[in-house]
């Protein structure tokens, strides 16, 4: 893996919580614990054929009049360290979606006490049971209890194996590619591309890097495309300027 840093919050926490570096690809934050767990928002921020584009894989939005929770980077955006391997990963993002969704859940609400108690700490004004109150709802921006998105009710996952790339850059430059066809108005039905339109391209990773399972079982070969869904939030064509979320991995393509 490069040197590059990971890539920088699309804001600044609260105090109290802490951004810190873990890999080259996702902005991770610390509580008052000191563990380091990825931040809720995460986005990528690149240029492509004179456009920039703000590429989001996780947050909370509004789109087409209706709240949107994007957690595409943790169910579908897998890095790799130490002894972890890519079966091992793909099975655990099956199981926190489906037999220990509950769990997982209540898991990761106990981990979100320590934001809790980080924000609330530096709060000026209110009582106590005020600032419990706005703590967690600035928590929940930063540490979502559903982190890997509703319950699973099939038996079919598609993960990225983000460790097959550099470093961020590298990855958003390939979904900026793919979105610069519609911004440009290279690719078939440019016209869907504009502000609140949903966006199906697909991105050519040039490697096999894309690994469908069945129930957490990795099937093979590994394939370089994957089709995805975009929520476009706005498209300014004046300004060659794109904010969108990344919202759902459709399947792997040939």
């Amino acid at each position: 893996m490069g040197t590059t840093t990971s890539p920088p919050p699309a804001t600044l926490p609260p105090t109290g919580v802490t951004v810190v570096t873990k890999n080259a690809f996702f902005t991770y934050i610390e509580g008052a614990s000191g563990a380091s767990h990825r931040h809720a928002v995460q986005v990528w921020t690149v240029a492509e054929q004179g456009w920039t584009f703000n590429i989001y894989t996780g947050g909370i939005y509004d789109f087409a009049g209706k709240k949107e929770t994007n957690t595409f980077h943790k169910k579908h955006l897998v890095t790799l360290s130490g002894t972890a391997t890519l079966a091992a990963k793909a099975q655990s993002i099956y199981e926190k979606r489906t037999i220990n969704f509950q769990a997982t859940t209540m898991s990761r609400n106990q981990r979100a006490a320590p934001y809790v108690t980080g924000i609330k700490s530096n709060l000026p004004t209110g009582s106590p049971s005020e600032k419990t109150n706005q703590a967690r709802t600035m928590q929940a921006d930063l540490y979502m209890p559903k982190g890997y998105g509703n319950k699973l009710s099939g038996t079919a996952l598609t993960v990225i194996d983000c460790s097959a790339f550099a470093d961020w850059t590298t990855l958003a430059q390939l979904f900026a590619v793919a979105l610069a066809r519609g911004a440009t108005g290279l690719a078939p039905h440019s016209d869907q591309f504009v502000t609140d339109g949903v966006w199906h391209p697909t991105i050519d990773f040039g490697i096999a890097c894309v690994h469908e399972s069945d129930g957490g079982i990795l099937k093979t070969p590994a394939k370089s495309k994957a089709l995805v869904q975009v929520h476009l939030l706005e498209v300014n064509g004046g300004g060659r300027f794109v904010k969108c979320h990344v919202h759902h991995l459709a399947n792997a393509v040939d």
